[in-house]
């Protein structure tokens, strides 16, 4: 499979949870109490974090983990920055 093809499931998968979780939020702001609301966001908690052990050890594997997680933040803010 491509990268191109890779990196575009990955930004659509993204975009995607992303405005569902803003619509679990919502559900939350007009009812704090929903249970499935919470446990659905408590599972994608569980998901995101599993993911971010999978990745740091996929690229640990890979011997591409050279910077730590503040630094691609840092290089990642100032890219935006240059582009803004």
């Amino acid at each position: 499979m491509p990268i191109t093809s890779i990196k575009q499931q990955i930004s659509t998968t993204t975009r995607q949870i992303n405005h569902l979780v803003s619509q679990l939020e919502q559900l939350l702001l007009e009812a704090p109490d929903h249970q499935e609301a919470i446990s659905i966001l408590e599972d994608l908690q569980t998901y995101a974090s599993a993911l971010i052990d999978k990745t740091e050890a996929t690229l640990k594997k890979a011997g591409a983990h050279h910077r730590s997680l503040e630094q691609c933040y840092e290089q990642d803010l100032a890219a935006v920055m240059e582009k803004w």
